[in-house]
């Protein structure tokens, strides 16, 4: 089974040390979606802020970036 690495650009960046075995890229990408909603969750009700050009970096075992999932393309960020 394929490794992935999530990585998270966001309030303070934090590169995944440990893989993900998931099936797929279209499964990694599920998983930083996923992701991405519980933090800007987890933000809103702690009343901390959110910036759109947070993101997760999707990389493979040699540290290529196959995907990456900004915040703003996930979550509705209106005015």
């Amino acid at each position: 089974m394929p490794q992935f690495y999530l990585h998270i650009f966001a309030d303070v960046d934090a590169c995944d040390h440990e893989a993900f075995d998931l099936p797929s890229l279209s499964a990694a990408e599920a998983a930083a979606v996923t992701g991405v909603r519980e933090m800007v969750g987890s933000k809103i009700q702690q009343g901390l802020p959110v910036y759109r050009s947070n993101r997760i970096e999707i990389a493979d075992q040699s540290g290529e970036v196959l995907k990456v999932v900004s915040f703003e393309s996930v979550v509705d960020f209106r005015p």
